[in-house]
């Protein structure tokens, strides 16, 4: 009798547990779907304020990382008749814009996120919602310049008869790889820009910076002439070893080297968890210092 009432309590207790899960994952689906929803509004809301007095449109996401390349390929292949340029297995063009497009997409989402909170000022003081989605949209509406960009890019490396390979599919993966370290920076950047305004001219250097500090019109191989231990901090450039592995997947056909994917993988998660914890320790204070 005492083993049937046991076994009975089991059952219950297993189904109240049970439940409780069940309902933990409803409500996570739920908020998930609305957090969704409105970062996607956002997103949509920021690329028409951004595009609508202009002429061209989503045609300046493509025409600003052109021009860049042509001003490199004029200074470095015809000016300083760089060695880099000549030794390239591809034609210099592709080589930067496989460096540019992905580049433009992290600077961009910066530079804009930087000042995102305050921009909205009036939104964060009447209306209460996850203050995330502010910066995070910005992210996701670069991500869909970004994403058309690419399919450019993919058409004119196929229209130079550039073998693709099945290594291709793991694009997406990179690609969620580069947001884990932007949405991180984004969360950082502007909920210390509330506090601290001259962040905004800090980000324009740091940015500046990491731009020559990235292989994007020179190749990786140059940092071979560098110390041991210049090499090994050069290395920890998370942009360097993503915009390698763009090049990897898109122009040489090849699989990213996993100890790099998985080293890059664990830097770009440690700057998400800095970034967040950054933003909700100064969350509660927004609306009283903007």
């Amino acid at each position: 009798m005492q083993s049937i009432e046991n076994h009975s309590i089991s059952d219950t207790l297993k189904y109240h547990k049970d439940l409780v899960l069940l309902m933990f994952f409803k409500d996570m689906n739920k908020r998930w779907s609305k957090y969704c929803s409105l970062l996607m509004r956002f997103a949509v809301k920021d690329l028409k304020v951004r595009y609508k007095s202009t002429f061209l449109g989503f045609l300046w996401a493509l025409l600003v990382p052109i021009v860049t390349m042509l001003v490199f390929i004029m200074v470095f292949s015809r000016i300083l008749n760089l060695k880099d340029v000549r030794i390239l297995s591809v034609p210099y063009s592709v080589y930067l814009l496989t460096g540019l497009f992905p580049w433009f997409f992290f600077s961009t989402s910066i530079f804009n996120a930087a000042t995102s909170l305050v921009d909205n000022s009036n939104l964060l003081k009447k209306v209460y919602f996850n203050r995330t989605i502010i910066p995070v949209s910005i992210v996701v509406s670069n991500l869909i310049n970004f994403l058309l960009s690419l399919a450019v890019l993919i058409s004119f490396i196929l229209i130079l008869k550039i073998k693709i390979s099945l290594a291709l599919l793991f694009l997406p993966v990179l690609i969620l790889l580069q947001i884990i370290l932007m949405i991180g920076l984004v969360l950082g950047f502007s909920s210390l820009f509330v506090n601290f305004r001259d962040i905004k001219y800090g980000v324009e250097i740091l940015m500046l910076i990491w731009f020559y500090l990235t292989p994007i019109f020179y190749t990786i191989d140059r940092i071979r002439m560098l110390p041991v231990f210049a090499k090994k901090l050069y290395m920890l450039n998370p942009m360097t070893n993503i915009i390698t592995m763009y090049r990897d997947l898109l122009i040489y056909g090849r699989m990213p080297y996993y100890l790099m994917f998985f080293k890059t993988l664990l830097i770009c998660v440690i700057i998400y968890i800095i970034g967040l914890v950054i933003f909700k320790k100064s969350e509660n204070k927004f609306a009283d210092l903007i």
